[in-house]
């Protein structure tokens, strides 16, 4: 029992760390694609205090949500 307990976490973690590797991959694509360079938007970003706490507190909740998804599988 405990065997399949471990299998199934493991699969799991699998799966979560696939989507976010997915995810970063599909983000950078687009901003490829935006023709956005992204070293200056995370300058502009990172120059006003509030525009810096959402950006990261957005990327952590999405992060959190994809993964919370993927595990309840």
């Amino acid at each position: 029992m405990f065997e399949l307990i471990g299998v199934s976490f493991l699969t799991s973690l699998g799966y979560a760390l696939a989507a976010l590797l997915i995810l970063f991959l599909g983000l950078r694509w687009l901003d490829a694609r935006n023709e956005r360079p992204w070293k200056e938007t995370i300058e502009k970003i990172r120059e006003e205090p509030l525009a810096a706490s959402i950006y990261y507190a957005a990327r952590w909740l999405g992060a959190c949500i994809l993964i919370g998804l993927v595990m309840s599988r």
